[in-house]
This record gives C-alpha cells, structure tokens and sequence, in this order.
C-alpha cells in the first residue's frame, strides 16, 4: 500500500498525489524519512564507504564495475 496516500493499488514511488507531508510533487513521503536518517553513519554496500546508501553511490557496481546499477 502506498504509504504517500494509503491507497492499495501502488506503492509510494509510484503515487501520483503530491506528497502528504510538504505538498511537493518533486518527490513523496519517503523523501523526509530519508531526510530523517543520519546520513553520516549510513553506510554503503556497494563501495563500503560512510556517508551514503548503495542506491546514492557515484561509483560504478562493486561486483561487475557496471555504471548502469549498484551491487
């Protein structure tokens, strides 16, 4: 269920409803959850390096060196 509008048929990446918290269409609900975290413990599991998540991470896969995804 998406958790931007609570409506079952999508999850919240997908909502077409601005989002709940701020009213921006440039990004849902989840954004401020992120913006919530403490970016600077988080660790990455593609680059094993402190300060961002794999999903954020500017270097290539760690496992194939693809540009295309992440490990």
């Amino acid at each position: 269920a998406c958790h931007n509008c609570d409506d079952p048929s999508h999850e919240s990446r997908d909502c077409p409803k601005p989002c709940r918290e701020c009213g921006s269409d440039k990004h849902r609900i989840g954004y401020h959850y992120r913006a919530r975290t403490t970016v600077k413990t988080s660790k990455c599991f593609n680059c094993d390096e402190f300060g961002h998540e794999s999903r954020d991470c500017p270097k290539p896969c760690g496992i194939c060196q693809s540009t295309q995804h992440k490990s």
